[in-house]
């Protein structure tokens, strides 16, 4: 750059500095002191009018009105429309008709719903005009964006106007369409006429929406709450989805008097997000009475495990006086024969400190079986994992014979910091030629949290020890790690010679970018949904619910295209290859109760299976995650869905994410996963923690 455009850059940069002062500085406190900062940038782009225009919408003044409404007009990109709508509708300004036209004129002709979402609520600030509009939306409109918009527009209204309008079209309504106007009736408390209709709903038919309207009962301390709970729980066939056992949970929690303790537990097990932080005070209430020792009891005398572990789950909330009791009644549990009480119970014990809680969970590294090991390792590591004398156990586990353990130590050593580096990479290199996959999966993935220089030609000589997934793998972490990418060993070591004087580790990589890497990380003839397949261990686990009968493109539906996509990777996958299929909807089946051979035969018994899959039913995915889980072989699994889980153990999508990562603790699967239709933080996140890919396809 030349001395003249150098200096000509710089004054421009000041002068736009100066001119966008007074729009990086505090907001504006008065219509006029808006109004001079929106005439400041009104003729640039819609982009840099945004922030300006924003500023306008605390102010009623006619000029900001007018303004407001003649950029809505003429306004090309969504986001600046809805930037304005929201300048409009921030506050209630003195002279409403046009800007109550302009808002119906959105709200009518929305087709994205956040566009509607805020048009209806800018509606419900501008008074009984507004609200007018929004009943009469809401009484002509189908089911759709337009007649939910209006429902959360209400919402955000006061007085018996809006909560009329709600009432009458809960009374006109039949099915799915019940729940938009009732949950806009959410958090109103105390109305006779609101809780007569919860209570009318809780005992119909429509199992959602009584489920929902229990809830709200049980939110708002409903005397009849409880009761309603009861009546609603025997009626909850084995197919209910988890949000309509913590709605009759939530009820119970009410007033869990001794004749509901069975029914607390039952439904506990059941309901998604037991143990979340809206129930956490009734837990804790109820564990102060005689909740408590029902609970006690459970876990000692109760045949069945999933009790025993809902026990040991509800334990944590014991009040303080009960803590030692607790304490025990866990203690006992870590000696339990199934492995999930177990896990259970070294989850909770922390709860009650390092004192009652450390000496417990190391005998159950010492003298548990390999998966306590392996619970015990995670638990103490949640509170002592900045500890150097539990760092030192954990690198005498990193050596254990116990596979689990060993596997989850070395796991955990990448989190410990950098005093133990030098230490955590002996561990490391130590298990690189251990007998268990897992356990060498485990040792490439502590080389790459390490980024240590020493950690690279351990990976390269590892380069032609390992095959499919494990292969990948150590190529995909030396691309980490080095940022370069070799065709096979050979060259690897020849670059190595001549740079590892002078190399040093790179940063680390942004998520996304690794994500491609290892997607790139060496050859393979098989993809599925554009992903690469490495893996001759997999599982695919498929969304079969009712909304896969969406359209998908010119395919047909979308349970058609993964169809198509599953039939075809089978068909590519080496004959020695195993894999299985498990479709998941309102549970969970498999093509084989373990990985089987995807030979000749297995092609094609494999492709019989997927043409009979059909479309139904709501989306338990923790159901087919588990199912999947439950095979010691698989390495890698593959996850394609829609939509949110609405059914099964766990629906929330941090409890998910949490209760896999847990599985996963000991066991290294790569998760890949595909949401079709629409992206899925969920699925980002169980695809991130894993070190697997994510897709979107639509």
């Amino acid at each position: 750059m030349t001395p003249t455009r150098r200096t000509s850059l710089v004054a421009a940069l000041l002068v736009s500095g100066l001119l966008l002062a007074p729009l990086t500085a505090q907001r504006p406190k008065t219509a006029e002191e808006a109004m001079a900062r929106f005439d400041r940038v009104k003729r640039s782009n819609e982009n840099a009018r945004r922030r300006a225009a924003g500023d306008l919408g605390k102010f009623d003044d006619p000029a900001v009105t007018r303004t407001l409404l003649e950029q809505l007009r003429t306004a090309e990109s969504s986001s600046y429309r809805q930037t304005l709508l929201r300048a409009l509708g921030g506050c209630a300004r003195p002279e409403p008709d046009g800007v109550v036209t302009a808002l119906q004129e959105a709200l009518v002709n929305a087709r994205n719903p956040r566009i509607a979402d805020t048009a209806g609520a800018g509606l419900a600030a501008q008074g009984t005009a507004g609200i007018d509009v929004l009943g009469e939306i809401l009484r002509s409109s189908q089911p759709g964006v337009q007649r939910t918009a209006a429902c959360r527009g209400l919402e955000h209204a006061t007085g018996d106007q809006a909560r009329d309008f709600l009432l009458d079209a809960i009374k006109r309504s039949s099915g799915s369409a019940i729940l938009p106007p009732l949950e806009a009736l959410e958090n109103r408390d105390g109305d006779p006429a609101i809780d007569a209709v919860r209570v009318r709903l809780a005992g119909g038919k429509y199992r959602v929406a009584a489920a929902k309207a229990l809830a709200q009962l049980a939110r708002h301390n409903h005397p009849d709450a409880a009761e309603i709970a009861k009546r609603l729980g025997k009626r909850l066939a084995k197919t209910a989805g988890a949000d309509l056992h913590a709605a009759v949970l939530h009820g119970l929690l009410r007033d869990p008097v001794p004749e509901h303790h069975e029914l607390i537990v039952g439904h506990a097990i059941a309901a998604d997000a037991a143990f979340g932080k809206r129930l956490t005070g009734l837990w804790q209430r109820a564990l102060a009475g005689s909740l408590f020792d029902h609970l006690n009891e459970t876990t000692r005398q109760h045949k069945d495990a999933a009790r025993r572990a809902i026990a040991a789950k509800a334990m944590r909330f014991a009040p303080t006086e009960r803590h030692l009791t607790a304490a025990r009644a866990l203690t006992g549990l870590l000696q339990d024969r199934d492995d999930g009480v177990v896990a259970a119970a070294a989850a909770a014990l922390p709860t009650f400190g390092k004192k009652l809680a450390l000496p417990a969970l190391i005998a159950l590294i010492d003298q548990g079986r390999d998966a306590g090991k392996a619970a015990g390792a995670i638990a103490i590591h949640e509170f002592m994992a900045e500890d150097g004398g539990w760092h030192g156990l954990l690198l005498g586990h990193a050596q254990s014979k116990h596979l689990l353990l060993r596997t989850t130590a070395l796991g955990l050593l990448g989190d410990c910091g950098p005093k133990l580096r030098e230490k955590a990479l002996g561990a490391a290199e130590q298990s690189l030629s251990h007998g268990s996959w897992q356990v060498r999966a485990a040792a490439i993935d502590l080389l790459v949290a390490l980024r240590e220089k020493a950690g690279v030609p351990l990976l390269i000589e590892r380069l032609s020890q390992e095959r499919a997934r494990l292969h990948s793998d150590v190529t995909a972490a030396l691309h980490e790690l080095t940022r370069q990418r070799f065709p096979d060993q050979a060259k690897w070591r020849d670059w190595w010679q001549r740079e590892a004087e002078r190399f040093r580790v790179p940063a680390r990589a942004d998520q996304k970018k690794r994500g491609k890497d290892r997607g790139a990380a060496a050859a393979t003839t098989a993809t599925y949904w554009d992903l690469p397949v490495h893996s001759d261990r997999l599982a695919f686990v498929v969304d079969t619910s009712g909304s896969m009968r969406r359209p998908f493109g010119t395919a047909g539906t979308r349970l058609d295209e993964a169809k198509r996509q599953l039939k075809r990777v089978l068909d590519l996958l080496p004959n020695k290859a195993k894999a299985n299929i498990i479709r998941f909807s309102h549970d969970a089946s498999a093509w084989n109760k373990k990985l089987k051979k995807v030979d000749k035969r297995g092609k094609k018994t494999g492709a019989k299976f997927t043409d009979a899959l059909e479309s139904r039913g709501p989306t338990d995915l923790h159901a087919g995650l588990e199912l999947a889980f439950a095979d010691p072989e698989v390495d890698t699994i593959y996850v394609l869905t829609d939509g949110r889980p609405s059914a099964g153990q766990i629906i929330d999508r941090k409890l998910l994410a949490a209760a896999v990562k847990r599985w996963n603790a000991s066991r290294c699967i790569r998760i890949h996963t595909v949401a079709i239709g629409e992206s899925s933080k969920l699925l980002e996140q169980l695809a991130k923690e894993s070190g697997g890919l994510y897709t979107v396809a639509r």
